[in-house]
């Protein structure tokens, strides 16, 4: 949840010109402001990053009222920061973005923002905004994002928002809203951890949402929680974590990019929902559900332009290799905690053993592959000697010796190399054209 309860724009899915907190070239005035108490980038002379030192600068009001130019303040997390500072914010009309999430600003303090008419983004995340409070900023005509996880608003509150015309961002994570109405500008929504009965229900045209995120969520009503989604923008879905039983709805979500359905109630009997939409595929996060090598190889022949796949904690065995090497474009996989061992038993008159990694060879674009909480030995990482883009690579065995580190010594591109658990003559025999390496042992 992080990723859209954070701060930084150009994750979130709001257009940005250049890095936030950046100073503008060959001006007297800062445009903008970090005392964070998680960071600070201040002008010269160097300004006080503890938060009472922070409250106490903020409170010498004449200091921020002199920087007429200021467009960016951030002040997350300095909780020394109260309704009384904030009174002397509201003289900079120049801001333009605000950052105050988790802050000692409380409901009553909230309209005093409702000065800043200039404002375009508003961070209000982690405070105890009310329906009343959110009403009085619909002055606020030019509001483009606006963060509300963890707020007090509700349903009726919800109703309101459908004054903010130009919103395009909007994060209601952890509050009580069931019922979220259309909102015609809307392009990224999250409702993570809340319980979910509709979105976008209303009139006028349809929301064109982009990114969409209800990881955590309760959905009541399975069947109508999709129904009023303008899937033809739809390129990001996360209900990682959700109470979704039922995938019906993702047949029609055909611009889908990137998926996230780990921790669901997928198995082998729903993937045909997620091959319906593969083509378009780049990232399938199927980590911790049901699926085996079964599903995989249902899955495999329709993602052909696949290039994230995780199946971590998953049913999958070393059959399931077989179908991965046929989706070309991978370039991250992770395997970690499964039921692969390197090894597929050959059954006949005289038994014997393949190796079942030398079935990656094929992805040619495969930079990224990790194998923690695996059963792989030494004899089953030889075959990874053939992957020549290989550059980062996770172990986790107690049975890995040093002559693990043998055979990877000889890949070409490999920079971060981890290996845990492994018997301590491993780092005696470190290999030193892995010198070069991060390696975590």
């Amino acid at each position: 949840m992080r990723e859209w309860v954070g701060r930084p724009l150009h994750r979130s899915g709001v257009p940005e010109q250049g890095e936030r907190g950046e100073m503008a070239e060959a001006e007297a005035q800062p445009r903008a402001l970090a005392l964070s108490s998680r960071r600070c980038s201040p002008p010269s002379p160097p300004l006080p990053t503890s938060p009472t030192a922070i409250e106490s600068l903020v409170q010498r009001s004449g200091l921020l009222q002199g920087m007429s130019c200021l467009q960016e303040l951030d002040l997350s997390r300095c909780l020394k920061l109260t309704d009384a500072g904030i009174r002397h914010l509201t003289s900079i009309s120049t801001l333009e973005k605000l950052y105050i999430s988790e802050t000692g600003l409380t409901a009553g303090g909230v309209p005093l923002l409702a000065s800043l008419k200039n404002l375009s983004v508003l961070d209000l995340g982690g405070l105890p905004v009310t329906d009343q409070a959110l009403s009085s900023l619909q002055v606020l005509t030019k509001l483009q994002y606006l963060d509300l996880w963890g707020s007090k608003v509700s349903n009726n509150g919800a109703a309101v928002l459908q004054k903010y015309t130009k919103l395009t961002f909007l994060n209601l994570a952890w509050t009580s809203i069931t019922k979220f109405p259309n909102l015609p500008s809307l392009e990224c929504l999250n409702m993570s951890n809340c319980t979910v009965n509709s979105i976008l229900e209303g009139h006028g045209g349809k929301a064109p949402l982009t990114k969409l995120i209800f990881a955590g969520a309760t959905v009541v009503k399975e069947a109508e929680a999709f129904t009023y989604v303008e899937t033809s923008f739809l390129t990001f879905l996360d209900v990682s974590k959700s109470s979704l039983q039922s995938f019906c709805f993702l047949p029609h979500m055909k611009a889908l990019k990137h998926l996230d359905l780990s921790f669901c109630m997928m198995g082998d009997d729903s993937v045909e929902h997620v091959a319906c939409i593969g083509a378009d595929l780049r990232s399938l996060n199927l980590s911790n559900t049901r699926i085996s090598s079964a599903g995989v190889e249902i899955l495999a022949p329709h993602v052909p332009n696949l290039e994230v796949l995780s199946l971590s904690s998953t049913l999958i065995d070393d059959i399931a290799i077989s179908y991965i090497s046929n989706i070309p474009s991978l370039n991250v996989v992770d395997f970690s905690n499964t039921h692969i061992k390197g090894f597929i038993d050959q059954v006949g008159a005289e038994p014997s053993s393949i190796l079942s990694l030398q079935e990656l060879e094929s992805l040619n674009h495969l930079e990224r592959l990790n194998l923690e909480q695996t059963y792989v030995s030494d004899e089953a990482l030889k075959p990874l000697l053939n992957l020549q883009e290989l550059r980062d690579l996770s172990l986790r065995s107690i049975s890995l010796t040093d002559l693990a580190l043998h055979y990877l010594s000889s890949l070409p591109k490999l920079t971060n190399l981890c290996i845990h658990d492994a018997v301590d003559k491993l780092w005696a025999c470190f290999i030193p054209s892995l010198r070069n390496s991060k390696n975590e042992l």
